[in-house]
């Protein structure tokens, strides 16, 4: 009898490297695919949720038959069963979507958590036991069941740590730095219960080491190579699913903002209100939306407005202020904006009081935004979900945007009210407030439709920038070849021309949306103005005289001198045209204050006041109130943009002033641009324009999360003579800086309005942490909040002339 003998194994080392990388992806990519459960609902939930089982079950089970692959006895032929081989396939995607399913994505818990991960790891470790007995070969196999225990340990310990990562907000680095952790430990898993096998068989067997053989390494390469290229597929697919729903909300944002205006435009208030709150709740995907108003004697809130979804009662009636809590009502009247992801896990919630009211009202998360005036907290705009619910800072941003909004009318409301409480004997009061209402009104929907006309209107003209600019960049290029044909060569000139003409009408749009990037400096308006009436008077003609008054001691504005320049000049078209026949233009610069004594259109404070008076034609009331409107014009067609007077409204808005219209027919007209005075020496405006682009050297870092502006942008560097690295958004290109040190490069240039981080928030880190390097932000749209001005920026769109001159500054 031929005693029976214990054979060891050996692996192929190339592929178990390339097992653990798909061990490794299929974790990444499992995660990903998971953390778009959380952010899904209905069917899109459990597509995502079998995305996820499959990917990474599926992604497991490769790397398992990958490593099996792997394993050779010495002089012993081996063959797999397909029957439990793909039995192992189904039991592996079946168990970790059944894990997938037991969590409860917005209501997680370590109890599920830990009960999740044990599915998952069950599925991996029956996955591996199954899929050895498809294993065919002259040999007895068994288990050494200490390294069998370590095996389901280890899958285990990794399903339960993926679980819990799963239900994680992760930032892609620590997601790739999980799946790697995870990745190794679920190839750990294998080998362990790999180590746990014992294979005996005849003493006759030779036994050398053995090789993979070709069939198996093909076969091997084979499936991880299907495998790669199907997670590969599934990431991309969770990017663009991204990228849909970053542009869904942007567009369903705007349009919540017309339809809010278009229904506190066309409604009474109360009707209004509780339209709004539907819209709120519909958009916000919450199970309460309303308002309440505070009874400051009564201590409580009185809740009249209010939408519930259905699956919870809507909040109707007075409840105690105290109710909120302690802490929520100090930061309410403090005029703060309550932000609660989880009422039962906040320490701003976290006494009896607050959570007790929560259990009643059946509430977990809550947005409120406070209405304060005259220093008393009025009424609450809120959201609930009766979810733990992660607000993120767009929502919470867009809430505090669409609560400015319903203010006004909710003050309008209680103006209503007051007037409905006064004495019947009243009357003439009555009569008067009632008009004076009406205008508050008419105002208020005119200030509404404005602000929505400018809202659509700057972020038209910042995507158009965005466009432009790779536009630009390219036609410039070519512009700067020697085209053979002439034609191309006038083709492609006229067609830059073009270009330039689009970038001054989305400046001026920009300029009317109060968007534009401004270059802030003290300026010597009256000096301005007397160096500017030569080409004033050249470009009105001869048949209209004009007339200066503009003292040398009237004081400085903070301003931008060339869109300062721009504005004159079209206030001064604008005159040229109302004056067909001829006559006087007058141009003054003068000093005001204004006051509670001083009826004005703007803040009290000191202002320059800049008045553009004619003798024309003049205007009747209904165009006078339209004037301002981008592309309202009385020229007729072809005769003008109608951009003038609603770019310099927009321009004196900006600066934190005003523009006033006093005209009648017949009489003429007089527009004056109210500017704040600045207490420093004005100062020219200077701009460096080198003769011939200069060369430059060394490594620049561009940031830009458009990638055709930043494959433009990078053109244009390259061409200038730097070796450029592009990244998609700030955090990847700090990151970057970091990691190199004190390699740091000798540019970095980026975008202003980007996710997550903006440009100026970027540089600003880069400047703190690397001094000597030099930075320059790229900004063709104003977002909110303020840029250093210590920071250089380039004003898109812009060809490779602008880049080189704005560099040539900071060289």
């Amino acid at each position: 009898m031929v005693p029976a003998v214990v054979v060891n194994g050996t692996h192929d080392s190339f592929l178990v490297a390339l097992s653990i990388v798909v061990a490794i992806l299929a974790s990444f990519t499992g995660l990903s695919l998971a953390s778009r459960i959380r952010a899904s609902r209905g069917r899109a939930r459990t597509i995502w949720g079998s995305a996820a089982a499959i990917a990474l079950g599926g992604g497991i089970w490769s790397m398992h038959f990958v490593a099996m692959l792997a394993f050779v006895m010495p002089g012993m032929p081996m063959t797999y069963d397909v029957g439990p081989t793909l039995v192992s396939l189904a039991v592996a995607i079946a168990f970790t979507g059944a894990g997938f399913t037991a969590i409860n994505w917005h209501d997680f818990s370590r109890r599920s958590i830990v009960g999740a991960g044990v599915l998952i790891g069950s599925g991996a470790v029956a996955m591996h036991y199954i899929g050895m007995t498809a294993m065919r070969m002259p040999a007895m196999l068994r288990y050494d069941p200490v390294w069998v225990g370590i095996s389901i340990v280890i899958a285990l310990l990794a399903a339960t740590t993926a679980t819990w990562l799963a239900c994680r907000e992760q930032r892609i680095d620590r997601r790739l730095l999980a799946a790697i952790v995870m990745g190794i430990a679920i190839a750990g898993m294998h080998y362990a219960g790999m180590h746990a096998a014992i294979f005996t068989m005849s003493s006759g067997i030779d036994a050398a080491a053995g090789r993979t053989s070709l069939g198996q390494a093909y076969m091997a390469v084979g499936i991880s190579c299907l495998t790669i290229l199907i997670l590969s597929v599934s990431l991309g697919a969770v990017q663009f699913e991204r990228i849909y729903r970053r542009a869904a909300r942007r567009e369903a944002r705007a349009t919540l903002r017309v339809t809010i205006a278009d229904i506190l435009r066309g409604q009474d208030a109360d009707a209004a209100l509780h339209d709004v709150a539907a819209l709120l709740g519909a958009h916000f995907d919450v199970v309460r939306a309303g308002f309440g108003d505070l009874d400051p004697e009564a201590g409580a809130f009185d809740y009249r407005v209010c939408w519930a979804d259905g699956t919870v009662q809507p909040l109707i009636g007075q409840l105690p202020a105290a109710a909120f809590g302690v802490k929520i009502v100090a930061a309410l009247n403090r005029g703060e904006t309550v932000v609660i992801d989880d009422l039962f896990g906040s320490a701003l919630s976290d006494d009896h009081t607050t959570q007790g009211t929560a259990r009643q009202v059946d509430t977990r998360a809550i947005l409120v935004v406070p209405f304060v005036r005259h220093g008393q907290l009025r009424t609450i705009v809120y959201l609930n979900d009766r979810r733990p619910r992660h607000w993120r800072p767009d929502e919470i941003a867009f809430m505090e945007e669409v609560a400015e909004r319903i203010r006004v009318v909710i003050e309008w409301v209680a103006a209503e009210q007051d007037l409905r409480a006064l004495n019947a004997s009243l009357e003439e009061r009555v009569e008067a407030r009632t008009r004076e209402l009406q205008q508050v009104q008419e105002a208020l929907h005119h200030v509404q439709k404005m602000e929505a006309i400018g809202q659509l209107t700057g972020g038209v003209a910042h995507d158009f920038n965005n466009l432009l600019t790779p536009i630009m960049g390219a036609l410039d290029r070519l512009n700067h070849k020697q085209m053979p044909d002439p034609r191309d060569a006038r083709l492609i000139a006229g067609a830059l021309q073009s270009a330039e003409r689009a970038k001054t009408l989305v400046g001026r749009l920009l300029a009317f949306a109060r968007r534009q990037p401004l270059r802030l400096q003290p300026v010597d308006v009256a000096g301005l103005v007397r160096g500017m009436s030569d080409l004033i008077a050249g470009t009105i003609g001869p048949t209209i005289r004009v007339t200066v008054e503009a003292a040398p001691d009237v004081g400085s504005a903070l301003a931008d001198p060339n869109q300062l320049e721009m504005a004159l000049l079209n206030l001064s078209v604008n005159a040229r045209d109302a004056m067909p026949d001829g006559g006087q233009l007058r141009i003054s610069v003068d000093r005001t204050v204004a006051g509670a004594s001083v009826s004005a259109p703007v803040s009290p404070g000191r202002y320059v006041r800049l008045s553009v008076a004619d003798t024309g034609t003049g205007m009747d009331a209904e165009t006078q109130r339209r004037a301002i409107e981008p592309f309202f014009s009385t020229k007729g067609v072809g005769r003008g943009t109608g951009l003038g007077l609603s770019m310099a409204h927009g321009l004196a808005a900006q600066l934190g002033g005003a523009l006033t219209i006093d005209s009648a027919l017949g009489r003429g007209t007089r527009i004056c641009l109210w500017l704040p005075e600045c207490a420093a020496g004005g100062l020219s405006a200077t701009s460096v324009e080198p003769s011939e682009t200069p060369v430059f050297t060394g490594t620049a870092i561009l940031v830009d999360d458009e990638d055709v502006v930043r494959e433009a942008t990078a053109q244009m560097l390259s061409d200038l003579g730097f070796r450029v690295r592009g990244y998609a958004s700030a955090a990847d290109a700090l990151s970057a800086i970091d990691d190199e040190g004190e390699q740091a490069p000798g540019l970095v240039v980026s975008d202003q309005v980007m996710p997550g981080m903006t440009g100026a928030e970027f540089l600003g880190h880069v400047r703190a942490r690397y001094p000597r390097v030099r930075t320059l932000l790229i900004s063709g749209y104003l977002d909110k909040g303020d840029i250093d001005p210590a920071i250089p920026r380039l004003t898109k769109p812009f060809v490779k002339r602008d880049l080189a001159a704005a560099l040539a500054v900071i060289r």
